[in-house]
């Protein structure tokens, strides 16, 4: 997502287009002389300064067939001013504009050092190498420093401190390292446009002296390897309207003090580690247009406060540990222009509030990966006209409810509605939505068939996955896709004109019915009482245990001798751009002694689920063995990536035991209440036991097994991973 793209632009072209005006305005009143200087009585250059910018331009591997001279100040990239001084013309090179030249060389030191009229420097959007010249602090006159998006490397030189005169500097986009010059940038007190965005910067923001530029109106250091906390003295910049600090490793609270930045407009600060609560103070910001806070690691309740930004165009908070309900003022941002608010990826509860459909400028909604429980508001947010992209994931209900008669979402383009107890048909009206690329509607409780009316529409991905789906897959399916459909966990048939199993595209298996039938190989006499399987990897034996192998890279794969299945449902995609559809093995040692079972692992988008057949009824312990090989590096930053995913046994949600308890209850006692707590939850209501039959094995009137009992073939279910590694699985009997 790209937010606040068109204000860096503006912001970066506003001090020169302002510089600009003011040229002409002096041109038009005769304070510059602003005229061809190819006339032969045209000044000149003194032959010094002539002979240092010839020497510049040939180190910067200026592509002209035009030599420099005396007389070069033209239009092709270099300015000049003279003046009057006792009837005698003064005559010097004031500016470099040479944006976009395809210059290849370096800045040569000494002949820089040479233009000391210089005012401003355009040296943006080249390949320009080596360092930046110490010998840069001695231009005194210079007002405006462009060398963004070059090669450039090394560290920032401290003599640019020395550049009081200084309103703009961009040195963006290169490949710069070291800290932050400390005492440097707080003697830049004219300063009003400071990026130093897209390097390799590391240390702390300097506090003190970065808190004195109180002329500053743009602040951009993202995409840095900063750290330490954000500096409180950035509250004293009170000309700020743009502040942007994502994607570096910047840890600590939000300084409330931010708070008192009242011209701010953009607040970035995604992509770090920091924590704490979002100050309540932010919700001062009356003029602010953008707040983007996702992608840390804060906590507490939604600040009511930010109910206040009436100015507000995108609130960006997902990916973090907030908790809570939406708070009910965030009603007064109908007032405003809204069209960018998600808060996915928290931990927020309550119901999803039906005062969002009354945002009617918004454009993207993400609520997914949430507690939120209770009916969607489907109805007002179907006819939310202009929203284009809307996650849910999720919602826990206890009774269910069907999509909405009537809808009026005509803008959709991404509409993912995902376990979220809906229940019904797929209406017929979402084959109107000609501008609908990807649809996920999986794991719910849908019905019928797949509506004719859909094959208008030129979907790039659409997951029904895990519903009840009957019928035939209709033969336009494979066309109309154009990446991949996932159909599985379902009860379709296949026609013999239609889709075949086996299109790369399509994923059908397994039926609701097929594992079933697997099962029913065994006509009931079971061969096993383990299974021991290296998920992803080859086999291997460990302490005398013989590990299958398990390598394909099949959405759904039945083991050579029928004893075990697994399916990896592809709904959904994988969170990162290196892990495609097709990368369903990861390599990667994870330091572990057990090499032989850790040199690789299985990845799924969503859900993974293995079956164990012809196993002996009884009771059994399941291990299963996870390892982080996806969320491990500082660069691309997913060590900030977390997980949250559900762990099933035989269909029932298995919960973390704190081990705490076993000092207040025997290990009897707590295993009757686990396997208890398992059938409670179990996902057919008809398989979960009565309430006075839970209160007999309590009471101990009742042994465990004497109640009802689900299907007898284990499994283990491993949901939510978004591209988690599975790596060992092992079942053996209990002793």
């Amino acid at each position: 997502m790209v937010i606040a793209l068109h204000a860096r632009v503006m912001a970066k072209l506003f001090p020169k287009l302002v510089s600009f005006i003011a040229v002409l305005l002096l041109c038009q009143f005769g304070y510059v002389v602003c005229q061809s200087t190819n006339s032969s009585d045209s000044p000149q250059l003194p032959e010094d300064e002539a002979k240092a910018l010839d020497e510049l331009m040939t180190t910067l591997r200026w592509n002209t067939s035009q030599q420099i001279s005396r007389s070069s100040c033209d239009d092709k990239g270099i300015s000049c001013s003279w003046s009057y001084d006792q009837n005698s013309t003064v005559y010097h090179v004031t500016g470099l504009h040479l944006s976009s030249r395809e210059l290849k060389g370096q800045i040569d030191a000494e002949a820089l050092a040479s233009l000391v009229h210089l005012e401003q420097i355009d040296l943006s959007s080249n390949q320009l190498h080596g360092s930046i010249p110490v010998a840069m602090g001695n231009l005194r006159s210079l007002t405006s420093l462009d060398l963004s998006y070059n090669q450039l490397d090394g560290s920032i030189p401290f003599t640019l401190g020395n550049l009081s005169s200084l309103t703009y500097l961009d040195l963006s986009d290169n490949q710069l390292h070291g800290s932050i010059p400390d005492f440097t940038m707080g003697n830049l007190s004219s300063l009003t446009y400071l990026d130093l965005s897209y390097n390799q910067l590391d240390g702390s923001i300097p506090d003190v002296t970065m808190g004195n530029l109180r002329s500053l109106n743009y602040l951009d250091l993202s995409t840095n390897f900063l750290k330490g906390s954000i500096p409180s003295s950035l509250g004293n910049l009170s000309s700020l309207l743009y502040l942007r600090l994502s994607r570096n490793f910047l840890d600590g609270s939000i300084p409330s003090s931010l708070g008192n930045l009242s011209s701010l407009r953009y607040l970035i600060l995604w992509y770090n580690m920091l924590s704490g609560e979002i100050p309540k103070e932010l919700g001062t910001l009356s003029h602010l247009r953008s707040m983007v806070l996702g992608f840390n690691e804060l906590t507490g309740q939604l600040p009511p406060e930010l109910g206040r930004l009436g100015s507000l165009y995108a609130l960006e908070l997902s990916s973090n540990n907030l908790t809570g309900e939406l708070p009910e003022n965030y009603a007064n941002f109908t007032l405003g222009q809204l069209e960018i608010f998600s808060v996915a990826g928290n931990r927020l509860t309550g119901k999803v509030p039906r005062f969002i459909a009354n945002w009617t400028e918004l454009s993207y909604l993400f609520l997914s990966g949430n507690d939120f429980e209770g009916e969607l508001p489907l109805e007002p947010l179907f006819n939310m006209s202009k929203l284009e992209r809307l996650y849910v994931s999720d919602v826990r209900s206890s009774t269910g409810f069907p999509f909405p008669e009537y809808a009026n979402m005509t803008a959709i383009r991404y509409l993912v509605i995902r376990n979220c107890s809906i229940s019904g048909e797929i209406p017929r009206y979402i084959g109107d939505w000609s501008s609908l690329k990807y649809l996920d509607l999986s794991f719910n409780n849908l019905t019928g068939g797949i509506p004719d009316s859909m094959k208008k529409l030129k979907l790039s991905k659409m997951f029904l996955t895990g519903n009840m789906l009957n019928g035939t897959v209709p033969s336009w399916v494979t066309d109309n896709i154009e990446d991949k459909a996932d159909l599985s966990y379902n009860n379709f048939e296949i026609p013999r004109d239609g889709p075949k199993k086996g299109e790369r595209k399509l994923n059908i298996e397994p039926y609701r019915n097929s594992i079933r039938d697997l099962k029913d190989k065994c006509q009931g006499k079971p061969k096993y009482d383990s299974l021991y399987i290296n998920c992803g990897g080859g086999k291997a034996i460990v302490d005398g245990k013989v590990f299958e192998e398990d390598r394909s890279t099949l959405n759904y794969y039945i083991a050579l001798k029928e004893k075990w299945a697994y399916s990896c449902s592809c709904s959904g995609d994988f969170d990162s751009e290196t892990n495609g559809s097709s990368h369903y093995i990861k390599n990667g040692i994870c330091g572990s002694s057990e090499t032989q079972l850790y040199n690789s692992t299985r990845l799924c988008p969503l859900s993974l689920t293995y079956y164990g057949f012809c196993l002996f009824k009884g009771h059994y312990t399941v291990k299963l063995y996870f390892a982080e090989t996806v969320y491990q590096n500082d660069e691309d930053y997913s060590n900030l990536g977390k997980r949250v995913f559900d762990v099933y046994i035989q269909g029932r949600i298995l919960d973390l035991v704190d081990k705490k308890l076993a000092s207040s209850y025997n290990r009897k006692q707590a295993l009757t209440v686990l396997l208890l707590a398992m059938k409670c939850v179990n996902l057919s209501p008809t398989l979960r036991p009565k309430i006075s039959e839970v209160v007999s094995v309590l009471e101990g009137e009742k042994r465990i097994d004497e109640i009802s009992e689900g299907d007898d073939t284990p499994s283990a279910s491993i949901g939510g991973l978004c591209g988690a590694c599975s790596r060992v699985l092992e079942i053996e009997p209990i002793s």
